[in-house]
């Protein structure tokens, strides 16, 4: 009598490669979106800049006109 024998097969095929890609877009992508809302518009700090600034500016006098 025969002996039956059990074959695994499995697809290697590499394909993980397009995902961990993937996964790295989505990162740089929220540490960008993340990076502009704190630095950009200040949501998470709550603060205003104020810029206070004196300017004189000095023309040449007119013939009296």
């Amino acid at each position: 009598m025969a002996e039956e024998k059990e074959v695994i097969v499995t697809g290697g095929d590499g394909g993980g490669g397009s995902g961990a890609m993937v996964a790295v877009v989505l990162l740089v992508v929220v540490i960008l979106v993340c990076a502009f809302l704190f630095f950009g518009t200040n949501v998470f700090r709550g603060s205003t800049t104020n810029l206070n600034a004196d300017v004189k500016i000095d023309t040449p006098a007119t013939n009296g006109h």
